[in-house]
């Protein structure tokens, strides 16, 4: 996998980009979708530092995340710092799963109602249903 060569490997420099939290989170080998979710998910769940503002060629804000997001280094290293790294990479992951788990559960007990309810999980077609008759 292609990884942006930028300033992040200068630890001199006061920005950081997604990438270097990625790697941060031992997660520096996924694709860049997957690291602008994880980052987003730290924001909304974990007080995570937002990104600084980005504006466009007409100088609006810029909404949402993106891979050419930037970060104050400081705050960025000083929030890992404050993180038990065990916690870390336990925080995205179980919230992921978490959600998934609920979504099958729900799926679960829908279908559990239907059959005590008698009804067909999954209908007869009509073909089956003249050939029965």
């Amino acid at each position: 996998m292609l990884i942006p060569a930028d300033c992040d490997k200068r630890p001199d420099s006061p920005s950081c980009s997604p990438w270097y939290i990625a790697g941060r989170l031992g997660r520096r080998e996924r694709s860049g979708q997957w690291i602008v979710r994880e980052i987003q998910k730290l924001i909304d769940h974990a007080a995570f530092p937002p990104p600084i503002l980005q504006l466009d060629d007409k100088g609006k804000p810029i909404a949402g995340l993106r891979l050419t997001s930037r970060w104050q280094r400081e705050p960025v290293d000083a929030w890992f710092d404050a993180q038990p790294s065990a916690r870390l990479t336990e925080t995205t992951a179980d919230a992921a799963f978490e959600t998934e788990k609920a979504r099958a559960a729900r799926r679960l007990d829908a279908r559990a109602e239907a059959i005590g309810a008698g009804k067909a999980l999954f209908p007869r077609s009509p073909r089956r249903q003249q050939a029965d008759a």
